[in-house]
């Protein structure tokens, strides 16, 4: 039987993926940077991206995570530029600020004037910063009564040679404590004064107050809480999270043990307290996890004994439960030997490696990732390289896989790579970001007799160091905050759940008062129920009714629509939202289509 408008044709074609370039600059500037999930860089950040949209996720100790998705076409460069906000309660904390505007040597003064005085009030309004503007020209001492801060605000013109030239000056002083926290000055061309300038002056204000606030928020956020910093936010038994962390006080001191036993800690998702599951020093975790990756390339040969004796302290110095698996790379990459806490069987595959070949750098990352993924319980990768990922005759690369890959699947598997650049030839960028990306350090050790230095500084970045396990309510931020006997410290750090999680299958066309059903399955490993959403929705935004349902395994769920139309049908689970358009038909133009198909 044929039924016109039941039967779907679905074309298939072959996609090419082009590349374009996307490019993320925030002011203040030196923020996190998050694409699709990975932590990627900071401010300002700039990459090769398949052409499609992506989601892109900037975030910054003190001020509001943002989070926004834009389309990369292909050969087309994409710019993502955002003045942060300013965390509401530290906006509270600093008070009202009181700005005197100048404008010197230009006519006339009111337009300019008016034109700076509008700029600068919708820029401190979005960014969550209370102020009120006034003439600064003679500014009576007593006006500033009643502020926290003033800001002095300096636009002044000089035309040369036909060039109209300003030079941006602010200062601000704290009122309370009576001193002078910062002094700017940025000089720019306009051409075109009337017609252009916004076109020139807005990006150096963006700049100039992201200097500004970065300036104000540092010495609050300090002061207020302290700092956090977070080396892994580990998301693979989602909604299970957990982090390892170093928490300091307000002196820059990493809070010992003793402290942290003496502690308060909660999680904070959308303003409400979540309950620990575990809290220990990483050192206390049942079995650490170590791969050392060391390089054996011919450029290695004068100093490969050193390096092994090295090696060989620096594994008889990490904590007693761990499990150590050795690699070696040159042309080939050889797993010399797996995971094992037998020391002495270490050793001695220490002393069977001998130097030789190419350094491929990247691949041995990805390699060792593959064998660390397989673990449980907290990984690491300790990297000793000489040289750059290179091939034998140092005339191309020497990895199939890019450093985007490497550092791609290291965050998958949750793995904090730690990399030794052993002489004067080494990529210090390239390990450096490689390094920063996962949670690890970079060290650099100019000689063989550094070696054993910069293995020592690894094994102290262990101490107070700490893992702290939790369920997650669906939000993709969290507060840590800890309440020691003196003070209060905080951390906000970004959940990165992954985008897709689920798939959502439904008919395009059904009948008016007819039960269907839409089917839903997992893209990703469940450990634990979650809560999700069905909607049926017009297509102006209206929701009709919707269903709560817990989810775990692939399931169906039967809807009906009474009434004939164009609907949306929408999953909605945690940040995860998806929609179908579905097509609703009267039954009696199936009526009519069954009695056509007889006569």
């Amino acid at each position: 039987m044929k039924s016109k408008c039941l039967v779907l044709f679905l074309l298939f074609s072959v996609a090419f993926f082009g590349y374009g370039v996307l490019k993320v600059d925030s002011y203040p500037s030196k923020a996190l940077v998050y694409i699709d999930g990975e932590h990627l860089g900071y401010t300002p950040f700039s990459m090769y991206a398949v052409e499609g949209y992506h989601r892109v996720a900037i975030d910054k100790k003190g001020f509001e995570p943002y989070e926004e998705y834009v389309y990369v076409g292909k050969d087309t460069e994409t710019e993502v530029n955002k003045v942060l906000k300013v965390r509401p309660d530290y906006g509270a904390i600093l008070g009202k600020i009181l700005i005197g505007v100048q404008i010197n040597n230009y006519e006339p003064e009111e337009w300019l004037f008016g034109k700076v005085s509008e700029s600068i009030k919708k820029l401190f309004k979005e960014s969550n910063i209370s102020a009120d503007i006034v003439s600064g020209e003679g500014l009576d001492p007593s006006a500033e009564l009643g502020y926290s801060g003033y800001l002095k605000f300096v636009l002044a013109h000089n035309e040369k040679d036909g060039k109209h030239l300003f030079t941006l000056f602010i200062e601000y002083r704290d009122l309370i404590h009576n001193k002078k926290i910062l002094e700017l000055e940025k000089t720019f061309e306009v051409i075109g004064i009337r017609e252009h300038f916004d076109g020139f002056y807005l990006p150096v204000l963006w700049e100039v107050f992201g200097a500004f606030s970065d300036s104000l928020i540092s010495g609050l956020y300090d002061k207020v809480s302290g700092r956090i910093e977070f080396l892994n936010v580990d998301v693979q038994h989602y909604p299970e999270i957990s982090l390892i962390f170093r928490p300091y006080d307000e002196f820059n001191t990493p809070l010992s043990s003793d402290t942290i036993n003496h502690s308060e800690l909660s999680i904070i998702e959308a303003g409400t307290p979540t309950s620990l599951l575990q809290l220990s020093p990483v050192k206390q975790e049942a079995v650490l996890n170590f791969t050392l990756a060391l390089d054996r390339s011919g450029s290695m040969k004068p100093v490969i004994e050193k390096a092994k004796l090295a090696a060989k302290d620096f594994l008889s110095l990490l904590p007693s439960n761990s499990s150590i698996a050795l690699i070696a790379f040159d042309n080939e990459i050889e797993l010399v030997k797996n995971f094992t806490d037998n020391r002495q069987e270490l050793v001695a595959a220490l002393g069977n490696i001998t130097a030789q070949g190419s350094t491929p750098l990247y691949d041995t990352v990805v390699k060792a990732v593959e064998l660390l993924s397989k673990r449980k319980g907290p990984r690491f990768l300790v990297l000793v390289t000489d040289g750059v990922d290179a091939n034998l005759r140092d005339t191309d690369l020497g990895s199939e896989n890019s450093i985007s890959e490497a550092i791609r699947i290291a965050r998958e598997n949750n793995v904090m790579i730690f990399a030794i650049g052993l002489g004067k030839n080494v990529d210090e960028f390239s390990l450096g970001t490689l390094t920063a990306s996962t949670g690890g350090t970079f060290l650099d050790s100019p000689t063989i007799d550094d070696l054993d230095e910069a293995f020592k500084k690894i094994l102290g970045a262990f101490e107070n160091l700490y893992i702290a396990k939790y369920f997650s309510t669906g939000e993709r931020t969290a507060l840590l905050r800890i309440d020691t006997p003196t003070s209060r410290i905080e951390g906000e750090f970004l959940i990165p759940i992954p985008e897709i999680s689920l798939s959502l299958t439904a008919p395009s066309s059904v009948i008016a008062g007819m039960p269907f059903e839409v089917s839903i399955s997992p893209l990703s490993t469940m450990t634990a129920p979650i809560n999700l959403t069905l909607k049926a929705v017009t297509l102006d935004g209206t929701t009709l009714w919707q269903e709560e349902h817990s989810f775990y395994d692939p399931a169906n769920y039967e809807m009906v629509f009474k009434e004939p139309g164009d609907f949306y049908i929408e999953l909605n689970s945690f940040r995860f939202l998806e929609r179908r358009k579905i097509q609703v038909l009267p039954i009696d133009k199936l009526l009519n289509e069954l009695v056509g198909e007889y006569r």
